[in-house]
């Protein structure tokens, strides 16, 4: 299915440390084959994925809007899903769809209540942005006591800034604060806060310092041939996107109603 039937060979390669790990331990691992063949193992269901990339897709046609829909196999405990390659834009006409479908994705994300959708689980793909980690596929009530700094978060909560998509300032300590956006972040910033490092000295001694990690690269943003775009100069475009959704969303509200119910079926990861 991921490879049309193509013979994958023998495993070359198996690569870890690309998540943090879930499920006591387990780990997402990018797996090489001798025919130069890429496929991501997942410890988990990827039926979240499955069934927010088809809803995401059902509204993007609505859209007149095709979005990508990538290759994937769902079990019970475990998955298999193609690998998702960065790949710039090639012209300004790509740039703009790119961020039209983001619109789209960001709709969908406030409408379902998706979150955690920060730099590091969206890849561009020329034209096309593809989220890649949906365990937090619809936000959870809590019934916390309401005091005015949880009445201030749950509006936050409620809000399109709740997925991760939009920017945000992170670890905000009232002079320096950090943007782990889908759109914005991924620069390389330092965090605003130190943590304990092992530090090593040419002679072999050890020792614990505190330091202030760098965040990492991602392969969120999005490169017009080598230059990098500025989400904020296609506004135009992300709420073109949006609204094209909304509306459609209102007009086939029966049709939508039907879909959501579904998902009953599914469990989503609660931060």
């Amino acid at each position: 299915h991921i490879f049309d039937g193509r013979k994958l060979g023998n495993i070359d390669r198996i690569d870890a440390g690309f998540s943090d790990s879930h499920f006591s331990g387990k780990q997402i691992l990018k797996i090489k084959t001798e025919k130069n063949m890429f496929l991501i193992y997942k410890p988990h269901s990827l039926e979240n994925e499955k069934w927010f990339y088809e809803f995401a897709q059902f509204i993007g046609e609505k859209c007149n809007i095709q979005l990508y829909n990538p290759r994937l196999l769902s079990y019970e405990k475990y998955g298999w899903s193609e690998t998702i390659i960065f790949q710039p834009c090639m012209n300004e006409t790509e740039v703009k769809k790119y961020y039209e479908r983001m619109g789209i994705y960001i709709f969908v994300a406030y409408l379902l209540g998706t979150h955690d959708i920060h730099y590091e689980n969206l890849i561009t793909m020329g034209e096309y942005p593809v989220i890649v980690d949906l365990e937090c596929i619809s936000l959870c009530k809590t019934r916390e006591q309401m005091n005015e700094s949880n009445s201030i978060y749950e509006k936050l909560r409620n809000s399109v800034v709740s997925s991760g998509i939009l920017p945000y300032s992170y670890w905000n300590n009232g002079k320096e604060s950090v943007d782990l956006s889908a759109l914005c972040g991924g620069n390389n910033e330092k965090a605003p806060f130190k943590i304990p490092m092992l530090k090593i000295t040419e002679r072999g001694k050890k020792s614990i310092i505190y330091e202030r990690p760098n965040m990492t690269s991602g392969f969120n943003r999005v490169l017009l041939r080598e230059t990098t775009v500025s989400p904020a100069d296609y506004e135009k475009e992300i709420l073109a996107g949006f609204e094209k959704a909304y509306k459609q969303t209102i007009f086939f509200l029966k049709e939508v109603e039907e879909k959501i119910y579904s998902l009953n079926n599914l469990r989503s990861r609660y931060l």
